[in-house]
């Protein structure tokens, strides 16, 4: 009985939720990015000043695929294995394990989430629409990712 009590309790994060919380994210990452960046910058531009400028064009280049790689191997993983993402937890809504809500999902699981949605993002732009809309569509608002290592994303505010 309680059980059933605690699933009927259950709310599930929104699709639109889940959209400013990675808008959040997103903002954090490239922040990070600029700021390591240009610390970088900084000390190419004093340690090798005459091939400083060469330098600094090629890692400006890079800083998106830097951005991404700081998201999927570090920020999502770590992040979510420890109660969510800044922007997930300044929305009140956290990955959980699907069999038990109660329970965050393992690193592992985490990384390997990660890396799937960029899988879906960079190579195959299609899945990862499908996958947005499917949000939409299904009872416990999940995504392909999400449905693939058993996690779903629930709202813990009332």
């Amino acid at each position: 009985m309680e059980t059933e009590i605690e699933l009927a309790t259950i709310q599930y994060a929104t699709f639109f939720q889940r959209v400013i919380a990675r808008i959040i994210d997103m903002t954090i990452i490239i922040g990070i990015a600029k700021g390591v960046s240009y610390l970088a910058f900084n000390f190419i531009q004093q340690d090798t000043p005459e091939t400083a400028e060469y330098i600094i064009d090629g890692l400006n280049q890079a800083l998106p695929a830097f951005a991404i790689m700081l998201w999927v191997t570090l920020y999502s993983p770590i992040m979510e294995s420890t109660g969510g993402t800044v922007g997930k937890r300044i929305i009140g809504i956290k990955m959980v394990e699907d069999n038990d809500q109660h329970k965050s999902p393992r690193f592992l699981n985490c990384a390997a989430r990660a890396w799937i949605y960029l899988i879906f993002v960079m190579l195959l732009i299609i899945p990862a629409i499908a996958s947005c809309i499917y949000v939409l569509y299904n009872d416990k608002k999940i995504t392909f990712h999400d449905k693939m290592f058993d996690m779903v994303c629930v709202s813990y505010r009332k």
